[in-house]
């Protein structure tokens, strides 16, 4: 029995001397990304910023686009500067499919499959629900159509490893979006080209470090 005991002692101490440094090393990790985030101040310039924003549950939402609930009204909102892959294949009323949109988000991440793309798009799908779900948030638009009437381009700012950030900006450190999509100014007045530099230093640390899609295929 005493034996049993020392044991099982001496396995509980390799196994966390094994995992705190990975924790740690995971954690860090993430704060050292948030140093290259874009700083998040209170004037917004000619955006409107909508406060205590609510995340809506529905079918369509998805890693970069979703349904908010702010005061008494609901809209979709799309981000700006970011594409995160298809959660799933689909395949439309008219005979057409998502399909060539998957090739091209795959061969983004350096040669993903169809079924990899879309399990990173689920992880995408799945971190900003979470992320968004768990709190309110700020919306910041100016009410710019994609495409239709029916979803509004915007910013969204939420509280992540202690600080206020833009999502797309964590979507492209964690390798869950690809840079791609509509740009705009920021609302702290930095230009498009300044922004899309700081996405690119970004997504080269997130291809470093393997993280998201950078990580499913050797590169």
């Amino acid at each position: 029995m005493k034996r049993l005991s020392t044991a099982l002692i001496v396995i509980t101490i390799l196994v966390v001397a094994w995992y705190s440094p990975k924790r740690d090393s995971a954690r860090w990790e993430g704060v050292e990304d948030t140093r290259l985030f874009s700083e998040v101040g209170d004037d917004f310039g000619p955006y409107t910023s909508l406060e205590s924003c609510e995340w809506i549950e529905s079918r369509g939402n998805d890693g970069d686009s979703f349904r908010v609930r702010h005061g008494g009204e609901v809209t979709e909102f799309r981000l700006y500067y970011v594409d995160a892959p298809e959660s799933k294949y689909k395949e439309y009323a008219n005979g057409e499919t998502n399909g060539k949109r998957l090739d091209d988000q795959g061969r983004y991440f350096g040669g993903l499959s169809r079924e990899q793309t879309c399990a990173l798009g689920q992880s995408a799908k799945g971190f900003v629900r979470e992320l968004l779900s768990e709190g309110s948030f700020r919306v910041v638009t100016r009410w710019e159509n994609v495409y239709g009437p029916q979803r509004k381009y915007a910013f969204v700012v939420v509280e992540y490893e202690g600080g206020s950030y833009y999502l797309h900006e964590i979507l492209v450190a964690k390798g869950l979006a690809r840079i791609h999509t509509k740009p705009s100014v920021m609302p702290d007045g930095s230009s498009t080209g300044e922004q899309l530099e700081r996405l690119s230093e970004m997504e080269g640390r997130a291809q470093e470090s393997g993280r998201g899609g950078w990580g499913v295929i050797s590169h």
